[in-house]
């Protein structure tokens, strides 16, 4: 069974395009407001011996990793299961991976200089662990949050981050044991949060930063944690997405409401922690 975590990952990975002809997988609906959703996650080597080249060796386990997959849309998914000969694993995995360089190489902040911004996916965070894997041992943080409503709130996004910061300055040294306790403190202060009507979001990039300058200079990994109320517009745009997702019969935790666009600055202007 696919997992969560793979599923964010193939998506975030593939840019929201089939990775043969490049139509975008989440589209605008026949009428306003609606949503389609036609991407699909496509095994390279089916889970089953019987399927598309199921009968090639590889690991059960290995058979629902991201690795393993390759985002299409319908027609190009039919085509390459009806094709296994021509759509051999080796050039399914060479189409795979020219297609997520490309869309590495299109996000990368200084590969482009048209604009001063750039959009990125943030993907929803719920357990500790998660948070930790994004936030903790980067060379640099950016945190952004929604306006609290009262002062508890304050004080809980101000020790949520501070954590956080100091986390990452202690992440080499706290060793094995320490990690395991500080993401289940993470993952306590997450459900807090979000019984309080507050969603967190991630997600880390690698940049070239000297003095603001991304074009040249030293590598630094960038970790990027929202803090969001349920009432934000970009979360209410998600929650639309699930109940017309529920509506069409499909299952109401939709992977798809887990990613939020996030645009940021290409002049490198972060906040080292």
């Amino acid at each position: 069974m696919i997992s969560s975590r793979t599923r964010k990952i193939l998506w975030a990975k593939s840019g929201n395009q089939c990775a043969i002809c490049k139509i975008e997988l989440i589209q605008a609906g026949q009428t306003n407001g609606e949503t389609s959703v036609i991407g699909e996650e496509c095994h390279i080597i089916a889970r089953e011996a019987s399927g598309p080249r199921g009968n090639e060796a590889l690991e059960e386990k290995l058979r629902d990793h991201a690795d393993n997959l390759i985002l299409l849309c319908p027609t190009h998914h039919r085509m390459i299961d009806e094709n296994p000969s021509t759509y051999t694993s080796k050039k399914l995995r060479s189409i795979k991976k020219e297609h997520e360089t490309e869309i590495t190489k299109r996000l990368e902040p200084q590969k482009t200089t048209k604009t001063n911004t750039s959009i990125f996916f943030a993907y929803r965070i719920e357990v500790g662990v998660e948070l930790a894997d994004v936030a903790c041992g980067v060379d640099a943080g950016q945190f952004e949050n929604d306006q609290p409503r009262t002062s508890d709130e304050a004080d809980m996004l101000a020790d949520f981050f501070q954590n956080i910061q100091d986390l990452n300055d202690l992440w080499s040294d706290i060793g094995a044991s320490g990690r395991i306790r500080a993401q289940f403190d993470l993952d306590v202060a997450i459900q807090d949060l979000y019984a309080k009507g507050w969603l967190i979001y991630a997600f880390k990039r690698k940049l070239l930063l000297v003095n603001g300058d991304i074009k040249k200079g030293r590598p630094v990994e960038i970790a990027y944690v929202f803090a969001y109320t349920t009432s934000n517009p970009l979360v209410l745009k998600n929650q639309e997405l699930i109940e017309k997702l529920g509506i069409q019969g499909q299952q109401k935790e939709s992977k798809f409401a887990y990613f939020i666009p996030s645009v940021l600055p290409k002049d490198g202007s972060i906040r080292f922690i």
